[in-house]
């Protein structure tokens, strides 16, 4: 039986547009033991033939009705053999040397490891994130200190349960904060990015941003860390900034 090491999982709806990046560079980049699981929401477009064209990199996928993106994470969970679990959008892409590098990263030690990613817009990066290695933040564990695209996790980090579907755009902050005592992070720092993250998918789309900071207040309200206060200020005014930006709220107060 073939050894999977690391399962990787996207969600797709209507992703006839950007599929076909990420297939074509999944197929210079994978190698043995990765496992790529596709759970398509019931997409209307060209997604599904997509994906029945892509065999050769695609092991498994499904297309069917689904409540949102963590629901289709949650079956694409059930559905995984890899030790390690990561998640990669269909908006965005990966590096030749991107699942090489993730195989070398795993030493039994870290369940959490994060890798170097490069923020895209308008087809120009914009900024790079996990740059350094990993250290814990003072206000761990409502700051990770790593960002979350690309990020492995231990399969057993999923015996509990997997993501609150009933969050739209920040299941995954709820479920590293839910699981926040069992991490063990590392970020592997490479001397380039090996995943490249979209703005303009369903996290980074501004029209998402007042419900992404309700949905976090949301899960900070389940959760008792000491620096909760403080980070209910931050978020607050953040989201006061924002309002103010696209007029929708006036004056200084």
């Amino acid at each position: 039986m073939r050894h999977i090491a690391i399962t990787i999982i996207t969600s797709t709806y209507n992703s006839a547009e950007t599929l076909p990046r990420l297939t074509g560079a999944f197929r210079k980049a994978k190698i043995e033991g990765i496992e790529w699981i596709v759970v398509d929401g019931a997409s209307q477009d060209n997604t599904v033939n997509l994906l029945a064209r892509a065999s050769d990199v695609v092991d498994a996928f499904i297309s069917e009705p689904d409540g949102g993106i963590y629901e289709a994470w949650n079956k694409g969970v059930r559905m995984a053999k890899g030790e390690y679990i990561a998640f990669i959008g269909s908006d965005d892409t990966v590096s030749e040397r991107c699942f090489s590098e993730m195989v070398s990263a795993l030493d039994g030690e870290h369940n959490v490891i994060a890798f170097r990613t490069a923020v895209v817009s308008n087809g120009q990066v914009v900024k790079e994130l996990n740059t350094a290695p990993w250290q814990k933040p003072w206000n761990y564990p409502v700051n990770m200190g790593f960002s979350h695209p690309g990020t492995l996790h231990k399969s057993s980090l999923f015996s509990q349960g997997g993501f609150d579907a009933s969050y739209k755009i920040a299941g995954d902050k709820e479920f590293l904060l839910r699981n926040a005592s069992l991490l063990k992070p590392k970020i592997h720092v490479t001397t380039d990015p090996v995943l490249s993250f979209y703005l303009g998918g369903v996290s980074s789309d501004v029209r998402n941003i007042l419900v992404s900071y309700n949905e976090i207040l949301r899960m900070l309200a389940r959760a008792k860390p000491k620096t909760i206060v403080f980070y209910i200020e931050m978020v607050r005014l953040r989201l006061m900034s924002i309002l103010r930006r696209t007029g929708l709220l006036t004056g200084s107060h």
